[in-house]
């Protein structure tokens, strides 16, 4: 981890950092019934697909953004994804 990661997580509001923690627990733990599933024989291809699926979940969350707590609030329905735009554009009313 980087000092700036560091440094942007620090940041965070402590429901932003538990939102965070609780969307990065649950990919992992799924990823890990994903495992278990493939140890007992189901098919590998299908199962590869689900966790590229939670990678991908897990990557919505840039660490390098400087508008990761405004994505962070956007996933907890507190900010829309028009007014996230917004503020990344700043206020563009070109439209």
């Amino acid at each position: 981890m980087t000092n700036s990661q560091r440094l942007r997580l620090q940041s965070l509001s402590k429901d932003q950092l538990v939102k965070l923690v609780e969307d990065y627990k649950y990919a992992l733990d799924i990823i890990s019934e994903i495992c278990v599933r493939e140890s007992k024989g189901e098919d590998a291809h299908e199962l590869f697909d689900a966790v590229r699926y939670r990678l991908g979940v897990l990557n919505r969350y840039d660490l390098n953004s400087e508008w990761l707590s405004a994505q962070i609030d956007m996933e907890r329905g507190m900010l829309t994804s028009e007014a996230l735009r917004e503020m990344v554009l700043g206020g563009d009313n070109d439209e």
